[in-house]
Formats: structure tokens, sequence, C-alpha cells
């Protein structure tokens, strides 16, 4: 059992399910398959598929694999993994530790099965399955459209009665086109004080920030353990980590833009956070480990020029820590850290709704009343 909130890997007992033994992961788990006497399990935040001795319960090997892995599963005498982010899966020789092959996909491959002497992938961005036939290391995948956005796999043997052998696939609705945009009115039964992005924590439903204000990250928007998984959003992918886990580089995605036609800086990251530490006590507190924030003091202008580094021309994005923070990543998916615009107040709440890149952008909001109306606007 993988356990993405603890880092660890623990061992049931299947006659009277007590915990046998529990394995510290390097960083969060998230697919989990047994084969060649090992446990392997994908580690999306870091890449890397660590394989794990069940007998002495250790991390024995971290092998480097794809952007974002997440299923992962065994047969025909190979560790196959899935690759959520760069929508390839990689074949891992359990003899080595070695990357054998990296084979492309359809778009968000997020399941795994080996099932009639070939590996299926589901591909749920694409609404297809590949079929890797694994005849040496030079695969010729083939794909089959399903209709839907494929989530899970399992497969069907011969020994299953009553089954009939293939592979079996749970799709949900096909990824749509863009929609043509419209009106959402949410209606809430609490007042939000203030609809200035530096105030969402802890005062305004989520509603409003969910649908109005993107992030460089994000959690991944689908029910079950996928929700929890942490996912590029403004940014064009994970970002690389450097100084010894003091160092975020993010590259931005090409072409934002807020909802005015604006096109969003690199810099405006760094102006949002300046605002979060100059009008937010209780948002600043996840933010205080950017070099510069201790000295930055509420009600007064905030330089955090040393802590955000930003190239508008490379179009990145660097934080630089005081020290390591495990949780980083997650403090960048609120909301408060979406971009701002320069021109926007530095040192006082804005009333006036404040362009974002979201879905939807704010049209009215009258201060005390339960009306807000939020217009479509699609980025």
């Amino acid at each position: 059992m993988a356990d993405a909130g603890g880092s660890t890997l623990s061992a049931l007992s299947p006659v009277s399910g007590n915990l046998m033994a529990t394995v510290a992961l390097p960083s969060a788990p998230f697919g989990v398959a047994f084969g060649a006497g090992s446990v392997w399990v994908t580690s999306p935040a870091d890449d890397r598929l660590t394989r794990v001795d069940p007998r002495g319960g250790r991390v024995s090997q971290q092998i480097p694999v794809g952007t974002e892995p997440t299923a992962v599963t065994f047969g025909l005498g190979s560790v196959w993994v899935a690759n959520s982010l760069d929508s390839t899966v990689t074949r891992v020789s359990p003899s080595t530790d070695a990357v054998v092959v990296v084979i492309p996909v359809g778009d968000g491959p997020d399941a795994l099965a080996v099932a009639g002497g070939s590996v299926w992938a589901a591909n749920r961005l694409s609404a297809t399955l590949t079929r890797i036939r694994p005849g040496g290391i030079d695969p010729a995948p083939s794909v089959v459209q399903v209709g839907g956005s494929p989530v899970a796999l399992t497969a069907a043997t011969r020994g299953d009665a009553g089954s009939g052998r293939g592979v079996w696939v749970a799709a949900g609705p096909a990824v749509s086109a863009r929609p043509a945009g419209g009106t959402l009115r949410v209606v809430t039964s609490y007042a939000p004080a203030s609809i200035d992005p530096a105030l969402i924590y802890p005062l305004m439903p989520p509603q409003f920030a969910a649908a109005t204000y993107d992030t460089l990250v994000t959690f991944q928007k689908t029910g079950g353990s996928s929700g929890l998984q942490l996912v590029p959003d403004l940014a064009l992918a994970m970002p690389t980590v450097t100084g010894g886990g003091t160092v975020y580089t993010f590259t931005l995605r090409p072409g934002l833009r807020y909802s005015t036609g604006r096109p969003v800086r690199p810099a405006d990251f760094r102006h949002a956070i300046e605002r979060v530490l100059a009008l937010n006590p209780a948002a600043a507190s996840f933010l205080d480990r950017i070099v510069g924030a201790s000295m930055c003091t509420p009600g007064k202008p905030c330089d955090l020029g040393r802590g955000i580094i930003t190239d508008d021309s490379a179009g990145t994005v660097r934080f630089r820590l005081t020290a390591p923070d495990p949780y980083f990543l997650d403090k960048l998916a609120f909301a408060f850290t979406a971009p701002v615009p320069s021109y926007v107040p530095a040192t006082k709440p804005s009333q006036d709704p404040v362009p974002c890149t979201g879905p939807y952008m704010l049209t009215r909001y009258v201060p005390g009343r339960l009306d807000d109306l939020c217009e479509g606007q699609w980025s």
C-alpha cells in the first residue's frame, strides 16, 4: 500500500490485514507493482521509479524515468512506467535497473495493463489505447480509439472463467473541445470580504478562486487519488530543483494572457507574492522561506528581488529559499500566488476585479452583497 501523504510503502498481511512493515520513501508515491522479487513504486514529484526490497524493507534503487510517472506494471520480463506529462512509457530492465527504451504513446497515459503479449497504455487526454508489442527494444505501438477518456485498465486471462480474454477499459467522457463560454453565477451564504487575489486565503469561497485564478502548479482536476497529484498549470512543466532543494526554476507556458488581453509576465508572479506579504499575514506564513520574505512588513512595500528572480525574455521564474521546504510546491498551488499585473497597487486591496488567467473572470462585485457575478472568459 502506497501512502502519498506519509511518503511510505506499507506491507499488510493478506490473512489478518495487520500492518507487517513500513518503508520510508524518498518522496510521495503514486503507482505500485510487484515483479522480479521487488516492489516498484512511481514518484511523480521527482520523476523516478523506486525499487524496494520487500524482504529487507529498504529502498534498493532509484531509477530516473519520464516526466510525472504515474502508473506502473510488471510483465513480459520488464517494468513498465506511464509518464503522464511527456506522453511516454518507459521500459525498465529489472536485471540491470536501467531504462531499456522510452516509447511515445498518446496524451496523458494514466493506466497500464499487460495482455496478449503486449503492454497497453490508457491515454486519458487523447481518448485512445496504445498497444506496445515489445519485440526487442524497438517496439511498434499501435493505437486503438476508445471514444472516451480511459482512466483504468485490467487484463482478463485464460483462467478467468466466463470473462473472455482481452483488455477491459474504464472510460469517462471524452475530453471535449474548448467551450464557447458563458455566465456562471455563484450564490453563496458567505459574502467574501474582498475579491483581491492576495486576500483569497482564508476568506474567499473556493469556487471563486478555482474559476478565475491560475497558478504555476495545481492539483490535478480529477477524482480519487489522482486529485492529490501536482501538475503544471501556468508553468510549462514541473520545475527544475537545484541548490539542495532551495532553488526552484519554472518556465512559463508561451502565449499566456490575462482576461484583459495583457500578456502575463514572469515579474507578475513576484509582484503577486510581494502583495501577499504586504496585505495578508495569514497567507504570508506559507511563504516565509523565500529569501527576503522575513524582511517584509504588513502594510509596507515588499521587495523579493533576491528571492524571486524573473527573466521576461526567457520566460522563467526562479524561487530561492533560505532552507529546503518539502511542501513548497503545494504552497504554490494556493490561488493567492496567481500572477497579478504590475499596475495593481502593492499595498492596498483592489476594489475592482483583478485581471485573471482562469476560465472565468469576475465582472461585478458589490461589497457586502451575495450576488457576485462571474462571466465566461476562456483563456
